[in-house]
């Protein structure tokens, strides 16, 4: 069997690559070294007298692909990019140059992971991330966190083929975990780091390369027989990382108002049907069950508060001292001087207390209104012998009545649910922490490095232990030396896990922060924008009446095509008299009459919901005033008789110069008048005068046949 390794420079399509023999170039000592979740390499050498100023066959950060040809027949073997050529000599040796080609997942480790982030500016792309959640906000799992890395990578230019179902691992779902600055490579590890049975690797037999991620249980299994060992080989089982358990602690901190606190939840695996509780804790607090403790976003609550006083109606609305205390003047007079009369509460309402401090909102569910306390007093002082009258008048205090009682009123004005705690996460964990590893490494020697165990295959050996035959022990790096026919391989668990102490589980929890960008991530919560290109909210010190307030907020959807503003601006306030400009307007939701056409364009009214203040100024009746009478009007008829032939149709729309109206004489009906010497025939006529704006449309005079006499 004759093999053939091959070399040229990759280019868009295959027919623009020019392959060369690797032993043409003079390459020697290559080797291929391919890896689980780290650098896949392929190194070779090239010695020459003149190495040391030779030209390099490839340039740095050339890509390169490289194939083996079996009697004719051409497969891809590798692809990368020259990643060093470092050159040396001594003396008169041969000078020499070494190439290493890293494989993709060395561009992995250079190509920044982004997430698109919806700002006042629009949406834009930044190294800030938040692991597994999906654009809408959804949670999703560490396999499709992977899945979207590898398509961000292609996407950026990284020559990888794009991800295809079961290429990747379901994998589980997470907590959010907010990140910054993260290669994809650091991205795809830190998914790995709570799958201790998964391995990633490389498929370079297709021409776009392709990435995978496999759990050990469905990875295609090889077989190795201890006689074909070249060298010495090694086994540890791993008994040492199995846990006796899995408990994770959710901590949501929850900020309710003013009141701060904590909740705990709990996740175990595995669980055990009929375990008692007492049992369980026992069980949770051996030496070796792994606790794990996850931080979730809070609960936070806020409220708008209101403190209200009350006072109530006096029992007595003759008692002086009560009168005294409202009105001050009476306080100069004793109170056998006083004469109250005529007193009491005008009922203008039915409310029961009287409102002390504070002011009524209209959250609050409760009412205010003036209610009038009166009475009449007279007040008079004795002089000698005399009783002089010094006040006699009737007083009124006004009161604010309320049906409100005394106390702090509380209305939730925001909340955020915050983040819920994920479902399933110990379990999981524990099917895949639960299962015995294997690692160790051994060589073999073949006439030709045949690839048969490389990652992504599971391992099994015979002529040992038993067990050792169904073990499945994923093959995480492997290095062929083609020249001696040498195969290097190390099984075991992914270097993504500490499989000393576990300490990458704990590592991956600890360092781990919950999202607090996730709910502006969407534009669901944009910062302020001065410019009004977004929504903002420009906070002002919370004094109005116990209400937060806010100077302006503007709201805009900066993905629509015709981007329309709705820009609520307390200080955009205008009246048409100024004189209505020194109340302060209260805008909210309010019971109104609004206009609008109905199908036929008549105009009507309906009772509707809206935005407005209280109504002030006058009363403007509907349909708005006459107009005054015109001045010139055009005429038409006579108080008395006249020809109407030559009379002319008239349009209000169209009047002509300095006409602006019409006055119209019509007739009321003829009679005879027999008082007088003569009879003579009359008529009643009275004139209508109509403005331009209410007058109708008259046509020209017409004469009318009543009747014709009889011969």
């Amino acid at each position: 069997m004759a093999t053939v390794f091959e070399i040229c420079e990759a280019m868009p399509t295959a027919l623009e690559e020019i392959w060369y023999p690797c032993q043409s170039l003079g390459m020697e000592n290559i080797e291929r070294e391919l890896n689980s979740a780290a650098q896949d390499s392929v190194t070779f050498e090239i010695n020459s007298g003149t190495a040391l100023t030779d030209t390099p066959i490839f340039a740095y950060k050339t890509h390169v692909r490289i194939r083996k040809v079996v009697d004719g027949t051409a497969a891809y073997w590798f692809y990368g990019r020259v990643q060093t050529i470092p050159r040396s000599g001594n003396g008169p040796d041969p000078e020499n140059q070494t190439y290493t080609i890293a494989g993709l997942w060395e561009m992995l480790e250079r190509q920044g992971y982004r997430q698109s982030w919806i700002e006042s500016a629009g949406t834009i792309s930044k190294p800030r991330v938040i692991l597994y959640r999906a654009a809408g906000g959804t949670r999703i799992t560490s396999g499709a966190q992977i899945t979207d890395v590898i398509t961000w990578a292609r996407a950026c230019g990284v020559p990888i083929a794009a991800p295809s179902v079961g290429n990747i691992i379901t994998g589980s779902i997470l907590p959010f975990d907010e990140r910054i600055n993260l290669q994809c490579a650091d991205v795809i590890a830190e998914c790995l780091r709570m799958h201790p049975h998964a391995v990633c690797w490389f498929d370079y037999t297709a021409r776009e390369p392709v990435f995978h991620v496999g759990l050990r249980t469905v990875l295609p299994a090889v077989s190795l027989a201890v006689a074909q060992v070249a060298e010495k080989i090694t086994i540890n089982e791993r008994r040492d990382i199995l846990p006796d358990g899995i408990c994770i602690c959710y901590e949501k901190p929850v900020q309710d108002g003013e009141s701060t606190w904590s909740y705990t939840s709990f996740d175990h695996a595995p669980v055990i049907e009929g375990e008692t509780a007492p049992e369980l804790a026992i069980r949770l607090n051996k030496v070796d069950v792994i606790w794990a403790t996850f931080d979730l976003q809070g609960y936070t609550a806020s409220y708008q508060t209101q403190d209200i006083k009350t006072d109530d109606f006096p029992e007595d609305y003759y008692s002086k001292s009560w009168w005294k205390e409202k009105e001050p003047w009476l306080q100069d007079y004793d109170d056998a001087d006083i004469t109250i009369t005529n007193a009491g509460r005008q009922n203008d309402t039915t409310h029961p207390r009287i409102l002390a401090e504070g002011t009524m909102q209209s959250w609050m569910g409760k009412s205010v209104a003036p209610e009038r306390i009166c009475a009449k007093i007279t007040v008079t002082k004795k002089e000698g012998s005399q009783v002089v009258l010094v006040e006699d008048r009737p007083i009124t205090h006004m009161v604010d009545s309320t049906d409100a009682m005394e106390k702090t009123y509380k209305q939730q004005q925001s909340v955020d649910s915050g983040e819920s705690v994920p479902e399933g996460v110990a379990a999981a964990l524990w099917a895949e922490w639960s299962t015995l590893h294997c690692e160790g490494a051994f060589s073999i020697i073949e006439d030709e490095c045949s690839g048969t165990y490389l990652p992504g295959k599971a391992l099994n050996i015979t002529g040992g232990q038993a067990a050792w035959t169904t073990m499945k022990a994923m093959i995480s790096r492997t290095v062929e030396h083609l020249d001696s026919g040498t195969t290097s391989i190390q099984f075991g668990p992914s270097r993504t896990v500490d499989v000393d102490t576990i300490v990458s589980f704990f590592r991956a929890t600890r360092n781990r922060q919950y999202s607090f960008s996730r709910q502006i991530k969407d534009g669901s919560n944009t910062p302020a924008d001065t410019a009004f290109t977004g929504s903002g909210n420009l906070a002002q010190t919370a004094g109005y009446a116990g209400l937060s307030t806010v100077k302006r907020r503007a709201i805009l959807d900066i993905a629509a095509t015709v981007k329309h503003l709705i820009d609520l601006d307390s200080a955009a306030f205008a009246f048409a008299d100024s004189a209505n400009e020194t109340t302060a307007r209260t805008i909210k939701p309010r019971e109104v009459v609004m206009p609008y056409k109905d199908s036929s364009g008549n105009l009507k009214a309906k009772l509707t919901q809206a935005l407005a203040s209280e109504g002030y100024g006058d009363e403007i009746p509907l349909g708005g005033t006459r107009p005054a009478d015109p001045t010139s009007p055009v005429i038409r008829g006579a108080n008395s008789e006249t020809d109407l032939s030559a009379s002319a149709a008239y349009n209000p729309l169209s009047p002509g110069s300095g006409e602006d109206g019409l006055s119209l004489w019509v007739s009321l009906g003829p009679y005879f008048d027999d008082t007088a010497t003569a009879p003579v025939l009359k008529d009643f006529r009275v004139k209508l005068t109509f403005p331009n704006a209410i007058c109708p449309t008259l046509t020209a005079a017409a004469s009318v046949t009543i009747d014709t006499p009889e011969t």
